[in-house]
């Protein structure tokens, strides 16, 4: 006996893929958030570490940039251009949001030791002697990508340090700019022996006594041309403009430059001969007598470093028979302005400078041939 199927059950039986399918929706639904939050986990924790690795490389770069020697366009040192130090900085972490007001400049004599001048923004840093650090310290705030979970903005901070290197002394380097600078003396020396002057004077003066004493027995005056060349010799040196204008001629001082912890002089020389400096008298407010003068630089070389630091109101620096004497390894050299555009007269305190509308800054710089300026500016911040 054969049973039949009812003919409902072929319907009935295609039921179940429909369920399938309506189950695998509710699935991914149920998943879908939770992919979602994987995927913007992912995003977040990426940008955080660019960010991070993006400041660290901005401190990296802006040391970098100042530990390097040279001068900008406008005559400045690398290590004194602060706004140049921070757009560096900002070039590379603008993506992590670094501004110019993020990058914080400062200065130090090595690892372990205070700070003892900063790069104001907008200013010009202080003039600093080889083996001085500069550090860049960055603090940026970081603020997630994707507000997933109540995380709130935190500082994330990189510093970076290089030690500068302004100067190295080379022990042959000292006698050529001697023999440099020597080198205008030999045509005057040569001008002098030349024989053309000898022999120039002798048809000159041969007619003019011949003319003058007709009387006067020829062989007698014949001696006089040999002392009346000597004559003409002498004088020769004596007319000579370059001793009579060597005191004349001076540097030109420009306007005080003031920063925080300091301020500067430019000096420059409009003579075709260097100008040694033999004395620096300088004279500040007394209104903070806690701010104490400790270094004095020209163009990047030392001075004067007073560990102690000197009280207000002044002081004179020279070799001897002063307040202060230069600095035990500075030479003459040191002291030497050349031919050349401004070099800076620096001056450096332990704390910001004081201020005062009554005293101004005065500096009197002396020179070896006598010559003397002097420039004096109030600082009113």
């Amino acid at each position: 006996m054969l049973i039949s199927k009812p003919a409902h059950t072929s319907s009935a039986y295609k039921r179940p893929s429909g369920r399938i399918a309506g189950q695998g929706m509710v699935e991914f639904a149920l998943v879908l958030p939770i992919l979602l939050l994987l995927i913007l986990g992912i995003i977040s924790l990426g940008h955080l570490f660019v960010s991070y690795i993006l400041t660290i490389t901005a401190s990296r770069e802006a040391v970098r940039y100042a530990a390097v020697a040279g001068s900008t366009t406008s005559g400045v040192q690398r290590y004194r251009d602060c706004d140049g130090i921070r757009a560096n900085a900002v070039r590379i972490g603008a993506f992590a949001g670094v501004t110019p007001e993020d990058v914080v400049v400062e200065y130090d004599n090595g690892p372990s030791t205070a700070v003892f001048a900063t790069c104001p923004v907008g200013g010009t840093g202080p003039a600093l002697s080889s083996g001085t650090r500069v550090r860049v310290r960055i603090t940026n705030q970081y603020t997630p990508l994707v507000p997933l979970v109540q995380l709130q903005p935190f500082p994330m901070q990189a510093q970076s340090v290089r030690t500068v290197i302004i100067q190295i002394a080379v022990g042959t380097s000292a006698p050529l700019p001697t023999s440099a600078y020597g080198g205008g003396i030999p045509p005057t020396s040569t001008s002098t022996s030349s024989p053309t002057p000898t022999e120039t004077p002798d048809p000159l003066i041969t007619p003019s006594p011949t003319a003058t004493e007709t009387l006067t027995p020829t062989p007698t005056e014949t001696a006089t041309p040999t002392p009346t060349s000597t004559f003409t010799l002498t004088p020769t040196p004596t007319e000579t403009p370059t001793p009579t204008e060597t005191p004349v001629v001076c540097a030109t001082p420009g306007a005080i430059e003031f920063s925080t912890t300091g301020f500067s002089l430019p000096l420059t020389n409009p003579s075709e001969e260097s100008m040694v400096i033999t004395r620096v008298d300088v004279y500040w407010p007394v209104s903070s007598p806690s701010s104490k003068l400790h270094v004095i630089s020209l163009g990047g070389a030392l001075l004067l470093d007073d560990g102690g630091g000197i009280q207000p109101p002044s002081v004179p620096v020279c070799t001897s028979g002063c307040t202060r004497s230069w600095y035990i390894y500075t030479t003459v050299t040191d002291r030497t302005i050349g031919p050349r555009g401004p070099v800076s007269l620096s001056f450096g305190f332990s704390r910001a400078i004081p201020y005062s509308t009554v005293n101004p800054y005065v500096v009197t710089v002396t020179f070896e041939h006598g010559c003397a300026i002097t420039q004096s500016k109030y600082y009113i911040p």
